[in-house]
């Protein structure tokens, strides 16, 4: 009974490392090729496997670029809600989720660019399949959930003084907006250092939470 069990959980691994192998490298592809472009033999020659194993995971291309946009967002999502319930101020606390935003988008650079760039059309879910759309849907309100993170800091920067007055649904979306551009202009294939990654992500921390701030709290 024991080894059945354990059996299983074996197997159980196994499946888990096998698709998310395939998820990073279609990640990689869709990154490249964007997602009407890519095909399931593209993400097998990078694997270097056989078109079947990427279809022992997934029948479907638009679960498996689904799949790459929860992956990603889990991702992103659990490292900025540990900075979001901490106990800081609210520019302090908007700072710091933008540093954490950009450190995990250097360090998952395909997977960060996919889900931050390649956006989910509404054609795209349109022309889904049923169990798609849904699918879909659910990466949606996994963004909606992430964006809502800053979209409440900035209202709670707005009640304390420390950020100007300013609509806060449209000034999320300016400051997310200068974050995930880093998706499009940085170029992971050039050597950086470990410095000038740093500055990188100081900036742009600095440069969104800079924005949001009254000027009596600059």
């Amino acid at each position: 009974m024991a080894s059945t069990a354990m059996s299983r959980g074996a197997r159980a691994l196994e499946q888990s490392v096998g698709r998310e192998a395939v998820i990073r490298a279609a990640a990689r592809v869709f990154m490249e090729r964007g997602f009407t472009a890519t095909t399931m033999d593209d993400i097998a020659d990078v694997m270097g496997a056989t078109k079947g194993r990427v279809y022992h995971y997934y029948r479907s291309k638009v679960a498996l670029f689904a799949d790459v946009h929860e992956l990603a967002l889990l991702m992103i999502t659990t490292r900025i809600r540990q900075v979001f319930e901490a106990e800081l101020p609210p520019d302090e606390k908007f700072h710091a989720m933008c540093k954490e935003h950009i450190r995990t988008m250097i360090e998952e650079f395909a997977l960060c660019r996919v889900g931050s760039v390649h956006g989910l059309d509404r054609h795209l879910i349109e022309s889904a399949s049923t169990q798609e759309a849904r699918m879909l849907r659910k990466i949606v309100k996994m963004r909606d959930e992430f964006e809502g993170m800053f979209l409440q800091v900035i209202i709670d920067g707005i009640r304390s003084g420390h950020f100007r007055e300013a609509p806060p649904k449209y000034a999320v979306k300016a400051a997310l907006g200068a974050l995930n551009w880093f998706g499009v202009w940085f170029d992971p294939t050039k050597k950086t250092s470990e410095a000038e990654l740093a500055t990188m992500s100081e900036t742009l921390a600095t440069f969104s939470t800079d924005g949001l701030r009254s000027l009596s709290s600059r």
